[in-house]
C-alpha cells in the first residue's frame, strides 16, 4: 500500500531542506481567497453584466494560476448563483440544459440576450 501524502506535497517533494520547502510554500499563492471571491460574487442590477463578466473571468484566471482545478461546471454554477432575481428565468433554463452542452460562453451569451430583451421591454 502506497503512503498518502498531504495535498500540496508535490510542490515541495524535490526540495532538499526545510528552508527551501518553506520558501516554496510561501511563494505559492493562496487558493482559498480567489475561490471565495468567485463564490461570493453577485451581480447587482443588469446594467453592469459586461463588467461583472470581465471580473468573473479574471477571478477564474486567478484561481487557475494558483494551481486549482476549477471545472467548467463550477464556473457555470458560480456564474448562475451570482445572477439577480430579474434573470431567474434564463438561469432556470440554463440549469436545466444538459451539462455536456452548457459552457460558460453559452451561459454568458444567453444572459446577455436576456438583459438586452429586458432593456428593450423598458423602452417600449
Amino acid at each position: 500500500m502506497r503512503p498518502r501524502f498531504p495535498v500540496g506535497y508535490d510542490i515541495i517533494r524535490n526540495k532538499n531542506t526545510a528552508y527551501l520547502m518553506w520558501d516554496t510554500i510561501e511563494e505559492r499563492p493562496s487558493q482559498l481567497l480567489p475561490r471565495k471571491i468567485i463564490m461570493t460574487m453577485k451581480l447587482h442590477g443588469e446594467n453592469n453584466l459586461e463588467t461583472f463578466s470581465l471580473e468573473f473571468e479574471e477571478n477564474i484566471r486567478k484561481v487557475n494560476a494558483c494551481g486549482v482545478e476549477w471545472t467548467n461546471q463550477e464556473s457555470i454554477c458560480c456564474l448562475l448563483l451570482a445572477m439577480p432575481k430579474s434573470l431567474e428565468t434564463v438561469t432556470t433554463i440554463l440549469e436545466s440544459m444538459p451539462s455536456k452542452e452548457l459552457t460558460v460562453d453559452i451561459a454568458k451569451t444567453r444572459l446577455r440576450s436576456e438583459v438586452e430583451r429586458n432593456r428593450s421591454k423598458k423602452y417600449k
